[in-house]
């Protein structure tokens, strides 16, 4: 019985997809173009049910328009019940460029002009095309260190800080460091059907332990965001937000990301939200190698060390042999390759010319020898890799360390 019902549902939604693609999209389409709005709006085509698209491909568009090269209004279909963060849905309304419509009978009707060349502004040019360089890297150095273009309507920024001096009644003003470790959680409560073949992405929170004892003395608030699985650690030096509800979560997730001074993580979509408020990032354990580098300028991203046969592969064989483009579990097992966690001891060299560069913003010793291996490193990049356009560094003393430039 459960089963049959299952199909049936199916079936009924089969038919309402292609009863709207193929009927509903064009009778939406002609109205537009009868009422000769279709030249000034585009709907975006993103996936906001994703927070790196929601961050990311918005802000792309926006920061687009504010460089002159396009002049669009946007209009974001984000239905409620779809949407990975409703708070930053907020934020994006405050701009007099976008427009968010989240009632789901209204997107239902209106979802397919995102495919029209004339109503649609298609967004995977920025954040997902396959072996082709992204957009959002170009558009991350055009742009520099100006000021974001988000910003905290006034219900967000209320709400955010009452829940917030709730959790932490005796902060001072002490700085903030948010953590977050990719572990498949968040693929497996949304039923993403890439759970079971995306683990390459994930990340020990144990690779920060180093990371974590230095932010610890020098009195910052470490705050690990995002829906893991428990790793069975007791640890006191960083707060969880796991057991707030979800809504609390997010909302602190949204807040959060203005107010932080840097940002720890690995290959997530969270990292989006410290890249549209343009704040330090620090990534761990990053794979595929060919997204290694983060979209924002200030930032260093250190890879997982691949394996085949016990050795160690280089990154000019990494490229060479087109291994930089895999972005599968399987793909990695087909070609018999292995990858490892970062060890706390190998990343925390780089995370301290991190901290001088972009946090204190000071010149450190090291400056001179990490340009020298960043150019060596770009260097053997892939000209078609995802982040080719990319301005930010690689743990260049990890990659020394190990052998791998």
């Amino acid at each position: 019985m459960q089963v049959g019902s299952k199909r049936m549902a199916k079936l009924i939604n089969r038919f309402f997809a292609a009863f709207n693609k193929y009927i509903v999209s064009k009778v939406m389409h002609a109205i537009l173009r009868k009422l000769c709005v279709k030249n000034n709006i585009r709907f975006i085509d993103t996936n906001p049910a994703a927070i790196g698209h929601l961050t990311l491909d918005v802000d792309c568009f926006l920061k687009e328009r504010e460089l002159g090269l396009h002049s669009f209004t946007g209009i974001l279909l984000s239905p409620r019940s779809r949407t990975s963060n409703n708070f930053l849905l907020e934020c994006w309304e405050t701009s007099p460029h976008i427009y968010v419509l989240r009632n789901t009978l209204v997107c239902y009707f209106l979802d397919y002009l995102r495919t029209f060349s004339d109503t649609g502004f298609n967004c995977a040019r920025y954040t997902a095309l396959r072996e082709q360089p992204l957009e959002v890297f170009q558009i991350s150095e055009r742009w520099g260190n100006d000021l974001p273009l988000i910003d905290l309507p006034k219900s967000v920024e209320i709400a955010g800080r009452n829940l917030f001096f709730r959790l932490f009644p005796h902060y001072k003003g002490e700085p903030i460091a948010i953590l977050h470790c990719r572990d498949s959680k968040y693929d497996l409560i949304t039923n993403n059907i890439h759970f079971t073949n995306q683990n390459h992405r994930n990340c020990d929170v144990r690779s920060f332990d180093k990371i974590l004892d230095f932010l610890n003395a020098h009195d910052f608030i470490c705050v690990r965001i995002g829906d893991y699985f428990v790793d069975g650690i007791e640890d006191e030096r960083y707060y969880s937000l796991q057991s707030l509800e979800n809504e609390d979560k997010r909302l602190l997730e949204c807040y959060l990301a203005k107010y932080q001074t840097l940002y720890l993580g690995a290959n997530s979509g969270a990292v989006g939200f410290p890249s549209i408020w343009n704040k330090p990032i620090f990534l761990l354990n990053m794979l595929p190698i060919q997204n290694l580098r983060s979209t924002c300028i200030n930032s260093i991203a250190i890879p997982k060390i691949l394996r085949r046969n016990g050795s160690v592969m280089k990154m000019k064989e990494i490229y060479d042999k087109a291994l930089h483009r895999i972005d599968t579990d399987a793909g990695y097992a087909a070609e018999n390759l292995t990858f490892e966690q970062n060890k706390p001891e190998e990343v925390f060299d780089d995370f301290l010319f991190f901290f001088d560069k972009f946090v204190k913003n000071t010149t450190s010793d090291q400056a001179q020898i990490q340009d020298g291996l960043n150019k060596k490193y770009r260097e053997v990049v892939d000209a078609k890799a995802n982040d080719s356009y990319a301005v930010g560094l690689v743990g260049a003393l990890f990659l020394e360390k190990n052998n791998l430039i």
